[in-house]
């Protein structure tokens, strides 16, 4: 299970990843922007300056969303003189290995972050972060190494939890945000987690199109208002607790209301509820009723389902 990345062919100089990511910050002339740009640059330079154009060089990338877990291939070509095969395989893994850091890290960047931005997005408006993108693809491990069965290429994997390494690295609080209570309404029940149903297309909010929810690092619950016409937040990344992302990320995606793993995740009673929108520049937040929303802001136990990561979301099984 994974949802295929953009494959590329590099023969491009990797430090024009620099130039790339600074060409849409703010075009002003402050020293905070200037500032922030040299950052910017001097911290990706130091995972790409160093690294040479690689000629007829593949990168793959598959996200698994069902486990928060990145795999990337690299495949570059064995020389075709010179050394005996066993010690050119071993050069080239060699020097797939030592450039890893830097292709992960040009993989990340075209994931998106939440219903607003990718995370190459996320890097224009906070270049700060680059050193935490950085130090999250240093994590990744390599998993499989071997010359392909015509001999011609080496090809090396590297899987990467995003959950336990790029978001935790990301998240700028140390507590969640209290998610307050709807007075003068009390469902009867508490639950155990909460189960959304949002595969085919839904309806976006805010306008006239359709679309089919997306998965991203950071999703968002909108709770619908009573007369109808407008949105509420009920979960974004400030209300989840930093711990509870770090085990297991801010909600577990799946394209089957019986995979076995929602027991683990939600529990044997979770509150059933039906999306009724995706919203967001990207469509990956889910809108939801207004008397289901009432469910969960009633109940100080059901209000926990959300800073715990107690959720899972029901999509389309080719996005995952």
């Amino acid at each position: 299970m994974g949802r295929h990345l953009p494959g590329r062919t590099c023969t491009e100089h990797p430090t024009l990843i620099v130039f790339a990511l600074t060409d849409c910050l703010p075009r002003a002339d402050s020293r905070r922007v200037r500032r922030q740009t040299a950052t910017l640059i001097t911290l990706m330079a130091c995972i790409t300056v160093l690294l040479p154009a690689q000629v007829n060089e593949q990168v793959s990338a598959e996200m698994d969303w069902s486990t928060g877990t990145l795999t990337v291939v690299v495949s570059r070509p064995l020389p075709e003189t010179g050394r005996n095969l066993p010690a050119g395989v071993t050069e080239v893994r060699a020097a797939i290995q030592r450039d890893a850091n830097a292709l992960i890290v040009q993989e990340l960047r075209m994931l998106p972050y939440d219903s607003l931005r990718t995370v190459n997005e996320l890097l224009t408006e906070r270049p700060e972060l680059v050193g935490d993108i950085v130090r999250a693809a240093s994590a990744a491990r390599m998993v499989d190494a071997h010359a392909t069965t015509d001999l011609r290429r080496v090809e090396v994997t590297f899987e990467l939890n995003l959950y336990n390494t790029l978001l935790s690295s990301l998240a700028d609080h140390d507590r969640p945000r209290r998610l307050q209570g709807q007075l003068g309404w009390a469902p009867a029940d508490s639950y155990t987690g909460i189960l959304i149903y949002a595969a085919g297309p839904l309806r976006v909010f805010g306008s006239s199109e359709t679309a089919r929810l997306q998965p991203t690092l950071l999703p968002g619950i909108y709770q619908g208002t009573e007369d109808g016409d407008g949105i509420e937040k009920l979960m974004e990344a400030e209300f989840l607790d930093p711990d509870s992302i770090e085990r297991s990320g801010p909600v577990l995606y799946s394209d089957d209301v019986n995979d076995p793993r929602l027991a683990n995740r939600i529990g044997v009673r979770p509150l059933r509820i039906i999306a009724l929108a995706a919203f967001g520049r990207y469509p990956t937040d889910v809108v939801i009723g207004y008397e289901d929303g009432l469910q969960i802001l009633a109940n100080e136990n059901n209000r926990s389902l959300i800073a715990n990561g107690r959720i899972a979301i029901i999509i389309d099984p080719d996005l995952m």
